[in-house]
């Protein structure tokens, strides 16, 4: 019998459970991940905050996924130092001639053109309102027209 090379596997995803997650992270990440946390449990008093808690969760198993990719570590390495012909260049099926290459990249296959950030919406004051609301409406800070 002739020994097999073994198969990469895929790493595992630890969920939205905030215990497999610090597990599932390189101990260089578990203290940002419990101080962050731990931020947003704090803030998940207040029940506008709440979807805090699981948008932290959701970011930090992607982040638990990629850093227990083989290569994750060389591949960041890679994007810091511009090393563009080190990343693969993918198409998925199906997705031909549905990506368009940007004019500075028009010769590298595979990139694709995003479109620009959505606009942001204007922060609200303290008082919860938002300025361009006062504006629109022609209502001063003090609340009188």
């Amino acid at each position: 019998m002739t020994a097999q090379p073994e198969e990469p596997s895929a790493p595992r995803d630890p969920g939205e459970d905030p215990a497999a997650i610090y597990d599932a992270l390189p101990r260089s990440h578990r203290e940002q991940f419990r101080a962050e946390y731990d931020q947003a449990l704090d803030a998940a008093h207040d029940l506008a905050r709440f979807e805090q808690v699981r948008t932290l969760l959701q970011q930090w198993r992607l982040r638990a996924i990629a850093y227990a990719r083989p290569g994750y570590e060389e591949a960041v390495q890679d994007a810091l130092q511009g090393r563009e012909d080190a990343f693969v260049r993918y198409t998925p099926p199906g997705w031909e001639g549905r990506m368009r290459p940007t004019p500075s990249t028009a010769s590298t296959a595979g990139r694709c053109h995003l479109p620009p950030p959505a606009p942001t919406r204007p922060a609200p004051s303290a008082d919860g309102f938002c300025q361009g609301w006062r504006s629109h409406h022609g209502v001063t800070p003090e609340g009188r027209p």
